[in-house]
């Protein structure tokens, strides 16, 4: 085995046989945070992967690694949150819920409304029925500006933190995983795939390009397509309307295109949630992914 070199929080580096270094990670173990560093390696490492060489791997070296040998679970102390999530994944789930309870009501009063315009009604009706949507539409609008804002604050984060867990080769950077969001046509698809590398990092920073998002990703982000597309149909559906047979045609749209939204917004809250909890469980050195939030 070569010479390692050891980086020790708070104290002068160390160059010691790798022999060394994982009798001591077996024996006593490292402080939290120590690094270590070797010929051939392109950047720092863990010194928690310094794990001890079995003694049948060492008389057999062309027996077959087992899975606990070539798959350790992580170590309490092996990785860190660059900054803790938890406080701004919170608010970004509460701002969620709020988006579907706002969705709820808006969605009753359009069902309230389409059902006024397929009878007769008064002009104060129509004044009420308007007054409560505009209010909705305030309300819900000033909910998803706080929410966007919040939301991009949560990935710049979440991509942050799966770089200090020492993930190698990330495409996208924080800055970049939320810029995408606002180039045209380019954000139908580089969003997603963020969302994508900062899942499977979350899960496993070290083997994560061997990962597969699953369908938490795909789900959340199919349904943002949708939630963008039916808006748009509603909304030029709602801005053409010129009389009742068109507004009973738009109030059925924003129905559907509502719908979608609150679903949206769910699967928006379970992809959150999923994200803090895998990180979690890595920076408490477990592979549970239940967590706090």
């Amino acid at each position: 085995m070569s010479d390692v070199h050891i980086a020790v929080p708070g104290e002068a580096q160390r160059t010691i046989s790798e022999a060394e270094a994982r009798e001591t990670s077996s024996r006593k173990g490292w402080p939290a945070g120590t690094l270590y560093w070797k010929d051939g390696m392109p950047d720092w490492r863990p010194v928690t992967e310094l794990a001890p060489v079995p003694a049948e791997s060492q008389l057999n070296p062309y027996a077959t690694p087992t899975v606990a040998e070539t798959v350790a679970p992580p170590q309490p102390g092996m990785f860190t949150f660059v900054k803790d999530p938890r406080g701004i994944t919170v608010v970004l789930v509460v701002l969620l819920g709020l988006i579907v309870l706002i969705d709820t009501v808006s969605l009753l009063l359009n069902f309230s409304q389409h059902v006024m315009l397929s009878r007769s009604f008064t002009d104060e009706e129509a004044t009420a029925n308007d007054s409560r949507q505009g209010m909705v539409f305030v309300v819900r609008l000033i909910t998803f500006i706080a929410t966007t804002v919040c939301f991009c604050m949560w990935i710049h984060r979440a991509n942050r933190n799966s770089r200090g867990f020492g993930a190698q080769n990330m495409q996208f950077t924080p800055g970049w995983a939320v810029g995408w969001y606002f180039i045209p046509f380019a954000n139908l698809v580089k969003p997603c795939q963020s969302m994508a590398e900062i899942w499977k990092v979350s899960g496993d920073p070290f083997g994560w390009t061997q990962r597969k998002a699953g369908p938490v990703v795909a789900t959340w982000w199919t349904l943002w397509i949708l939630n963008n597309i039916s808006s748009n149909v509603a909304s030029r559906l709602s801005g053409n309307a010129r009389n009742i047979v068109d507004l009973q045609a738009s109030t059925v749209a924003w129905m559907v295109a509502i719908g979608i939204s609150i679903a949206s917004a769910v699967s928006a809250i379970i992809l959150v949630r999923g994200v803090y909890r895998r990180q979690a469980a890595l920076v408490r050195g477990s592979r549970d992914e239940t967590g706090g939030v």
